[in-house]
């Protein structure tokens, strides 16, 4: 899917959603309940979807989650917060008094969505390899 004409290749970011439905924190992801844990496939199209029709790239499903990506400016708009990119490159939600977030407000959603995804985040940087490549 090519991303969406209001998509600027320079200041493009990209979170991870995560879908309300597989492994949590207190179980864990094995082959004798891998199919358990699969999202259903209309849960799965529903949220990309979604966050296409929110004007989002949507990248394809793996394991519960998949990326989207958009203009820093698209994700302020949607999630109605204030994204910068801190030292390390990593992008994060500013928030109150000075303290910042990976993760995005999954309240911003529409209702149609909300209750689809478990969250939306950010990654944090490498620790290793090459550096340079954020915005």
């Amino acid at each position: 899917m090519p991303p969406p004409k209001s998509v600027a290749t320079s200041n493009v970011v990209a979170a991870l959603v995560v879908l309300e439905h597989g492994p949590t924190s207190v179980q864990s992801a094995v082959a004798s309940n891998i199919d358990a844990l699969r999202p259903p496939h209309q849960m799965v199209e529903s949220a990309r979807q979604a966050f296409a029709n929110l004007g989002f790239r949507v990248a394809d499903l793996v394991g519960n989650s998949f990326a989207i990506e958009a203009t820093m400016s698209h994700f302020n708009e949607v999630f109605r917060v204030e994204l910068h990119a801190g030292r390390d490159g990593a992008i994060r939600v500013r928030g109150a008094e000075g303290k910042s977030s990976l993760e995005l407000p999954v309240a911003a959603l529409p209702d149609d969505v909300r209750g689809l995804v478990r969250t939306v985040t950010f990654s944090e940087p490498l620790a290793f390899g090459p550096s340079g490549f954020g915005p």
